[in-house]
């Protein structure tokens, strides 16, 4: 096993604690007729933190849209259920009044290339999944169910409301791309152990203006698909159907080495938002069109279900107010790196016992944590750590010490 560590997951209850800061409640109802009902594991929250259902992929959290209640007595950052779920996400933002400058562009960029020096514990060689688990590129995206649930007209500047109840709902969409070397992509942030892979995703988010309700048992549904060479999703993409060959690549993924030199296009079709990816370097082609016939769906905020949607960019410009009102990175058209979210260990020790993933441990010794004497609550000025708990602050389990649910490579 080699030395490289990743903290990813924090164990959870599934008890119904609703997201703060709320004024109103109310339980998820049965979905309707014309709805698709959640599966009872599914995506309905990107977080992993729903009341009622389980997660698919409890790690994807790391990877979801980072909210901020902006409330009439200031600036909240999100919880959901009652877990924190901010993240960092330092960003590169694009601002023009041209039309067509807020839902269609184009991207090069070249692929992180890894050393081929195996990472230390202490940081002297890394691995660029080590550095950011996700770069991605972000675009609002019409959903009327989404915050603050207001009707939508794609590719329009007139959906800005500047923070008002006039606000158009917004998704967020992010065109990820995950290095190599951490996976199973369904409890890490890499779907191959030697390629990067993309996927096309849109979280939206069930809240009433001014965070006056937001759903506790769907908060954050996300759509999920990789970029393919037929254009076909691997599996289900929608929140409700999301399940595990959703996550696995198949043989018309589109797989990419590091090194690799890329051409990326955001544009909207009649259908909905086609992201495509060119390989230069192998002249393979990847795509992804966020379509109802593609089984993309939007969530009804009361009732977590589902009905087929074609997603379409929210505006007409990349202008500075032309933003998702619920995103703390004040989310219109940029680019970002996704860090924050890997420490190394020495070793790792306490197998978790997961019969799809072996290589999950509880506890990480040495490296790069506090003291090198592994996780729990930690006085970073002096590097002790006492009291172990798990990272979602339940006990740890015997003989394990200080612990936290993490994957090792």
């Amino acid at each position: 096993m080699r030395n490289r560590f990743l903290r990813l997951v924090r164990i959870v209850s599934l008890a119904a604690v609703i997201a703060f800061p709320l004024t109103a409640t109310a339980p998820a109802g049965a979905a309707t007729s014309d709805e698709i009902s959640p599966n009872p594991t599914n995506m309905v929250d990107c977080n992993g933190y729903s009341s009622v259902y389980h997660s698919l992929k409890v790690t994807m959290k790391s990877l979801c849209t980072d909210p901020y209640f902006k409330e009439a007595t200031g600036a909240e950052r999100a919880y959901d259920n009652g877990h924190y779920i901010g993240h960092d996400e330092p960003s590169v933002k694009f601002i023009s009044s041209a039309p067509g400058s807020g839902n269609h562009m184009t991207y090069f960029m070249q692929l992180g290339k890894d050393p081929a020096a195996t990472p230390t514990p202490n940081g002297s060689v890394t691995h660029y999944g080590e550095l950011s688990i996700a770069p991605w590129f972000g675009l609002p995206i019409c959903d009327p169910k989404s915050y603050p649930q207001k009707p939508c007209t794609p590719d329009s500047d007139t959906n800005t409301g500047l923070g008002s109840p006039q606000d158009a709902g917004s998704a967020f969409h992010e065109l990820q791309f995950y290095p190599p070397g951490f996976g199973p992509f369904q409890d890490a942030f890499g779907c191959d152990q030697t390629f990067y892979c993309a996927a096309l995703t849109i979280d939206s988010l069930s809240c009433t203006f001014g965070f006056k309700f937001c759903n506790p048992a769907c908060f954050e549904p996300v759509n999920f698909a990789y970029l393919q060479t037929d254009g076909v999703p691997a599996g289900p993409p929608s929140p409700q159907l999301l399940n595990e060959a959703s996550f696995h690549p198949n043989a018309h993924t589109l797989l990419m080495s590091g090194g690799d030199k890329l051409k990326v296009t955001l544009e909207d079709t009649a259908n909905g938002l086609k992201t495509t990816v060119q390989d230069l370097t192998t002249g393979q082609t990847g795509f992804m069109v966020a379509s109802a016939a593609n089984g993309f769906m939007n969530t009804n905020p009361r009732t977590c279900g589902g009905r087929p949607f074609d997603f379409h960019p929210e505006y007409s410009t990349a202008a500075p107010r032309n933003q998702v009102p619920w995103a703390a990175l004040e989310g219109g058209v940029l680019m970002q790196q996704e860090i924050g979210h890997f420490e190394s260990c020495s070793s790792v020790s306490n197998q978790l016992g997961l019969s799809f993933d072996p290589q999950t441990f509880w506890t990480c010794n040495g490296g790069m944590e506090p003291g090198g004497v592994g996780e729990g609550p930690c006085n970073f000025s002096t590097g002790v750590c006492t009291n172990p708990t798990t990272e979602g602050g339940g006990a740890c389990p015997a003989g394990a010490g200080l612990c936290e649910f993490s994957d090792a490579i």
